[in-house]
Protein backbone atom coordinates (compact mmCIF):
# COMPACT_ATOMS: atom_id res chain seq x y z
CA UNK A 1 0.00 0.00 0.00
CA UNK A 2 1.43 3.29 -1.01
CA UNK A 3 1.81 6.29 1.07
CA UNK A 4 -0.95 8.99 1.36
CA UNK A 5 0.20 12.13 0.33
CA UNK A 6 -1.87 15.30 0.84
CA UNK A 7 -1.18 18.60 -1.62
CA UNK A 8 -1.94 21.50 -1.33
CA UNK A 9 -1.96 24.92 1.27
CA UNK A 10 -0.83 23.50 4.41
CA UNK A 11 -1.30 20.06 3.82
CA UNK A 12 1.91 17.96 4.75
CA UNK A 13 2.88 14.66 3.00
CA UNK A 14 3.38 11.39 5.73
CA UNK A 15 7.06 11.07 3.91
CA UNK A 16 8.68 14.71 3.59
CA UNK A 17 10.44 14.44 0.08
CA UNK A 18 13.80 16.36 1.81
CA UNK A 19 14.22 13.55 4.37
CA UNK A 20 13.53 10.83 2.11
CA UNK A 21 16.00 12.79 -0.08
CA UNK A 22 18.70 12.72 3.09
CA UNK A 23 18.51 9.40 3.82
CA UNK A 24 19.26 8.50 -0.18
CA UNK A 25 22.25 10.34 0.47
CA UNK A 26 23.13 9.27 2.94
CA UNK A 27 22.91 5.27 2.00
CA UNK A 28 24.75 6.87 -1.53
CA UNK A 29 27.80 7.88 1.08
CA UNK A 30 27.45 4.77 3.21
CA UNK A 31 27.65 2.43 -0.54
CA UNK A 32 30.76 4.21 -1.82
CA UNK A 33 32.72 4.20 1.42
CA UNK A 34 32.11 0.40 1.44
CA UNK A 35 33.07 0.60 -1.99
CA UNK A 36 36.37 2.41 -0.98
CA UNK A 37 37.30 -0.11 1.82
CA UNK A 38 37.03 -3.01 -0.84
CA UNK A 39 39.07 -1.59 -2.86
CA UNK A 40 41.62 -1.20 -0.14
CA UNK A 41 41.16 -4.49 1.08
CA UNK A 42 41.39 -5.85 -2.56
CA UNK A 43 44.83 -4.12 -2.75
CA UNK A 44 45.81 -5.31 0.68
CA UNK A 45 45.21 -8.62 -0.43
CA UNK A 46 46.68 -8.56 -4.27
CA UNK A 47 50.36 -7.45 -2.63
CA UNK A 48 50.06 -9.92 -0.07
CA UNK A 49 49.33 -12.79 -2.63
CA UNK A 50 51.98 -11.31 -4.42
CA UNK A 51 54.45 -11.73 -1.43
CA UNK A 52 53.23 -15.15 -0.58
CA UNK A 53 53.36 -16.12 -4.23
CA UNK A 54 57.77 -15.01 -4.37
CA UNK A 55 57.83 -17.34 -0.79
CA UNK A 56 56.14 -19.87 -2.49
CA UNK A 57 57.65 -19.93 -6.06
CA UNK A 58 61.17 -19.43 -5.08
CA UNK A 59 60.87 -22.89 -2.54
CA UNK A 60 58.89 -25.04 -4.96
CA UNK A 61 60.47 -23.91 -8.31
CA UNK A 62 61.94 -27.35 -9.59
CA UNK A 63 63.61 -25.47 -12.22
CA UNK A 64 66.48 -24.08 -10.85
CA UNK A 65 69.71 -25.32 -11.71
CA UNK A 66 72.53 -26.12 -9.25
CA UNK A 67 74.85 -23.89 -9.45
CA UNK A 68 77.75 -26.32 -7.54
CA UNK A 69 77.34 -28.21 -10.76
CA UNK A 70 80.17 -28.73 -12.88
CA UNK A 71 79.66 -30.40 -15.84
CA UNK A 72 76.20 -31.16 -17.48
CA UNK A 73 76.46 -34.91 -18.61
CA UNK A 74 73.79 -34.29 -21.30
CA UNK A 75 76.25 -32.89 -23.46
CA UNK A 76 79.10 -35.52 -23.11
CA UNK A 77 79.57 -37.43 -25.36
CA UNK A 78 78.98 -41.29 -24.87
CA UNK A 79 82.53 -42.04 -24.95
CA UNK A 80 83.35 -39.59 -22.51
CA UNK A 81 80.58 -41.13 -20.10
CA UNK A 82 81.56 -44.27 -20.26
CA UNK A 83 84.84 -43.59 -19.47
CA UNK A 84 83.81 -41.15 -16.52
CA UNK A 85 81.33 -43.86 -15.10
CA UNK A 86 84.91 -46.52 -15.07
CA UNK A 87 87.27 -44.32 -13.13
CA UNK A 88 84.70 -43.26 -10.90
CA UNK A 89 84.28 -46.92 -10.63
CA UNK A 90 87.93 -47.62 -10.05
CA UNK A 91 88.12 -45.11 -7.48
CA UNK A 92 85.45 -46.65 -5.56
CA UNK A 93 86.94 -50.05 -5.52
CA UNK A 94 90.20 -48.38 -4.45
CA UNK A 95 88.40 -46.71 -1.53
CA UNK A 96 86.67 -49.85 -0.68
CA UNK A 97 89.74 -52.08 -0.72
CA UNK A 98 91.50 -49.29 2.12
CA UNK A 99 88.42 -49.78 3.76
CA UNK A 100 88.97 -53.36 3.70
CA UNK A 101 92.69 -53.20 5.02
CA UNK A 102 92.07 -51.37 7.67
CA UNK A 103 89.15 -53.28 9.17
CA UNK A 104 91.64 -57.15 8.75
CA UNK A 105 94.18 -54.66 10.90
Amino acid sequence: MSPTVFFGAGSKSSFPIAQIKNQIQVVKDEVKQAQTAEQIQREIAKDEKAKGDAIYWAISNLDCKNPNNQQDFEHLPPEQLVADILEKDRRVAEIMAEIKALLEQ
